[in-house]
């Protein structure tokens, strides 16, 4: 194969990865549980009972996090893991929290600290907001109600990366021939 065919198929891997890198999905989730007080942190251990994806993707399980319970809260931390090794580590920061008769209701975001499996290698966030039922607590676990809504992205690797930039070095190479 000679030097222009090669840049040609530099060009055209490079516009490929670059497509792939760029493309990015909607994930969105309720989950079901409790939560419970453990020293000054809330945690929620929770069944995911809906997801949807804009792509195919592995269905969650469970959803557990915790949020601690200061003044201003400070950031928690979370997983959603679907038991066969797909997961999504991630921090919680609570922006909003309303108590009513009963029970509380706080709000925030979420962001994509590290996965594994389909999940590994991504980026982004989202909101989540979590209602929390305070009847039969203390004396009881309450109950709660989830929902994650958030948009993730892949990030490209180095090998992408590096045939991107060799597709980029054929653009120019081809430019400065003609």
């Amino acid at each position: 194969m000679n030097l222009k065919g090669t840049l040609r198929i530099s060009a055209v891997a490079a516009v490929l990865a670059a497509a792939i890198s760029a493309q990015a999905f909607t994930i969105a989730l309720s989950s079901v549980g409790s939560w419970a007080v453990a020293g000054p942190n809330l945690t929620f251990t929770e069944k995911v009972i809906f997801q949807s994806t804009s792509v195919v993707a592995p269905v969650f399980t469970s959803q557990t996090s915790w949020v601690v319970n200061a003044s201003p809260p400070t950031p928690g931390a979370g997983l959603f893991d679907d038991g066969a090794g797909n997961t999504i580590s991630y921090v919680l920061n609570l922006t909003n929290a309303n108590a009513y008769f009963n029970g509380l209701w706080a709000a925030g975001t979420w962001d994509y600290v590290a996965g594994t499996g389909f999940y590994a290698g991504l980026a982004g966030g989202g909101t989540f907001t979590e209602n929390l039922d305070t009847t039969n607590f203390p004396v009881a676990p309450g109950q709660s109600l989830g929902t994650y809504v958030g948009k993730l992205e892949a990030v490209p690797e180095p090998a992408s990366m590096a045939v991107l930039g060799l597709g980029f070095v054929g653009l120019i190479a081809r430019r400065r021939r003609k």
